[in-house]
């Protein structure tokens, strides 16, 4: 099975299996960045939209890729 193959299979669970990788990601990646206002966000690798959702929020223009489908 191929890494793409493999995100999309996992991505039915992604947000709400335990990870305690992905879950500090979130935490540092939201207290790092809450006092910025920032015009461009560009997010390689967005899976399923965890991080997106807060960018949002501070970024003008976010712009979220990802090469699985799922």
């Amino acid at each position: 099975m191929g890494i793409q193959d493999a995100y999309n299979e996992w991505s039915g669970i992604y947000d709400t299996n335990i990870n305690l990788t992905r879950d500090l990601d979130s935490t540092l990646t939201s207290t790092c960045s809450r006092t910025s206002n920032l015009n461009h966000i560009l997010e390689l690798g967005c899976g399923t939209g965890k991080n997106t959702r807060f960018f949002v929020q501070i970024g003008r223009n976010v712009h979220a890729l990802d090469f699985s489908e799922a």
